[in-house]
């Protein structure tokens, strides 16, 4: 059976609320105090959220929230793909002057890439909210 929730919920599940975890899983990835056990059972609660969110209809004549999210992702992409021309300069710059420090960069960039989705998707979430509100 499934439910009908408002597309402003189900935008808030699908994006914002599991970009927040996302960003929470990079964090505790990225803590050598913290067993990496911690982070991947969150990654299999972000899978298993996301899962649910998908089987659940949202509202289909709202045409408006619909633009809205193409409009938020379109200028997310925009924002993300700045992002990552920065976060490669950075990383670049870091592994030049940083290279005799023990630091583990694998390590790095593997828990980066969930701060980075993490970020898209709550990126996605504030835009479509702001556009909802206009």
């Amino acid at each position: 059976m499934k439910k009908k929730i408002s597309m402003k919920t189900q935008i808030f599940w699908r994006y914002t609320a599991l970009g927040i975890l996302c960003f929470l899983i990079a964090v505790l990835g990225m803590a050598t105090s913290i067993s990496v056990e911690i982070p991947l059972i969150l990654i299999g609660c972000a899978i298993f959220g996301a899962a649910v969110f998908s089987m659940i209809k949202g509202d289909v004549e709202d045409e408006m929230a619909k633009e809205n999210l193409l409009k938020a992702k379109a200028s997310t992409t925009t924002i993300m793909h700045r992002l990552l021309s920065a976060m490669g300069i950075v990383f670049l710059l870091a592994y030049a002057l940083l290279r005799e420090y023990d630091l583990n960069w694998v390590r790095i960039a593997a828990w980066s890439y969930y701060a980075v989705m993490g970020i898209q998707n709550v990126l996605v979430g504030l835009l479509f909210n702001k556009w909802e509100a206009e």
